[in-house]
């Protein structure tokens, strides 16, 4: 989800950024919306999951620009959002691993969950970024992709990897949460730091965003080909 800010000083010298955050990298997640909904029909559940998680991440961005121009400290959002982000990723991985994993996924998602709601009750209040949870989230979604990797180099017949739409989601994903582990690490510092290396790293932030989404257009894209895997679905 990208991050969206009030640029309430120097508004000249953050007209491009602000433009940039606002409404450049939100408009990106058409490009997998239109292709994903385009090929609904032969969407796969794994496929349509992601859809749906893009989707979802619209939504909630639009929700908190809204509340950003109407003067709301909106960091609550991304407590609230880090749950079902966790939700829609570890669903995506489960229809990829199998029923086996359920006794190993469900929980993680229920545990996740009550940590997350602990964090933001008694840890990290209204106006903290989740940096404590956020992080755990990611280390868990790289393990998933990590180990559909795996399992995709074990696979018996020969696929090209191009052709299977899978392996752009997964590039997707671990491209844009392992690069950001480190921004989710030390956000709330970098609220303290001064603006032009905020603005820096939260640009390479959304650049990632960016890549997410057009990895996520082309795995969809790949749906109008049949796409194969050797990886059992639940």
């Amino acid at each position: 989800m990208a991050l969206l800010t009030i640029f309430r000083a120097n508004k000249h010298k953050v007209k491009m950024l602000k433009f940039y955050f606002e409404y450049v990298v939100p408009s990106f997640a058409l490009f997998p919306l239109f292709i994903g909904f385009r090929n609904y029909r032969l969407l796969t559940t794994s496929f349509k999951i992601i859809l749906w998680f893009v989707l979802f991440s619209s939504v909630v961005n639009a929700i908190n620009w809204v509340l950003i121009e109407r003067g709301v400290y909106t960091t609550f959002i991304f407590h609230i959002y880090t749950i079902f982000e966790f939700l829609f990723l570890s669903l995506f991985y489960l229809q990829l691993f199998g029923k086996s994993w359920r006794k190993i996924i469900i929980p993680l998602i229920v545990i996740f969950s009550l940590l997350c709601v602990c964090n933001f009750l008694f840890v990290q209040n209204k106006i903290e970024f989740n940096t404590y949870t956020r992080p755990i989230e990611v280390i868990i979604v790289m393990i998933y992709g990590m180990l559909f990797i795996n399992r995709q180099n074990d696979m018996d017949e020969i696929v090209s990897w191009s052709t299977d739409g899978l392996n752009w989601i997964n590039a997707g994903i671990l491209i844009y949460y392992v690069s950001c582990l480190f921004v989710f690490i030390f956000n709330n510092y970098l609220l303290t730091t001064e603006r032009y290396m905020f603005n820096v790293v939260w640009t390479v932030h959304d650049t990632l965003l960016i890549t997410e989404y057009v990895l996520f257009a082309i795995g969809f894209s790949k749906c109008r080909v049949k796409t194969k895997s050797s990886l059992p679905v639940a």
